[in-house]
């Protein structure tokens, strides 16, 4: 409420009127000031619009690497790239042999890697068999650029009648407006979820499950 009644000169304002008059004057100064809308951008960029958005694009395992020793050169100086792929924690990885990587997981389980950037191959297959067959079970991970159907259903199979873990991914690429080019890992066959769904099937009824594949991403 405003004071109604004039004060004479050289009176001091009351302590309520004093701080009317600086609040009066704070709104008056603000007033008189420059604007400033929250809709102006740091950047000094209009609103709405998009700064430094690239585009992203695909490619394929064969511009990452030459061929599959290449992506098994890579897989064994970072071996961090299968836990975000399939989970498993390796140790250590031997010296790649062409393609091939052994190694130990961290649970002491054996962990063998075949590496395919084009599409997968009969050959391929055939390592991935030697190999179980000589490690006894662990892990054994078939890396490629290109799964094909027969491959995906051969090794849905072997996951249900013996006893290593068998997981396929496909691998691709992903660049940012020209950059350079980082490795996408998406897993197409993965084991059986406990032991108990390992157990051989039926040989009259050779059935795939629908959860031992993953849709493409």
């Amino acid at each position: 409420m405003t004071n109604q009644f004039p004060r004479e000169p050289g009176m001091k304002p009351s302590e309520g009127e004093d701080q009317q008059v600086d609040a009066t004057a704070r709104l008056a100064g603000m007033s008189r000031g420059p604007s400033l809308s929250i809709y102006t951008r740091r950047d000094g960029s209009a609103p709405g619009k998009a700064t430094s958005i690239g585009r992203l694009t695909r490619v394929s395992a064969t511009t990452l690497w030459p061929d599959g020793a290449g992506m098994a050169g890579w897989l064994g100086s970072n071996p961090a790239a299968l836990m975000d792929a399939v989970g498993v924690d390796v140790a250590s990885f031997e010296t790649p042999e062409a393609n091939i990587l052994l190694g130990t997981a961290k649970a002491g389980t054996p962990v063998c890697v075949v590496c395919e950037v084009g599409p997968t191959t009969d050959e391929g297959l055939g390592i991935l068999l030697r190999v179980a067959a000589v490690q006894e079970g662990g892990t054994v991970l078939w890396m490629a650029g290109e799964p094909a159907d027969t491959h995906v259903a051969a090794l849905s199979w072997l996951n249900r009648s013996t006893t290593p873990r068998f997981s396929l991914v496909r691998v691709t690429g992903v660049q940012i407006d020209g950059s350079a080019s980082a490795p996408i890992f998406t897993l197409v066959v993965r084991p059986p979820r406990s032991d108990g769904d390992a157990a051989p099937a039926s040989p009259t009824t050779p059935k795939r499950r629908v959860d031992d594949h993953l849709p493409e991403g």
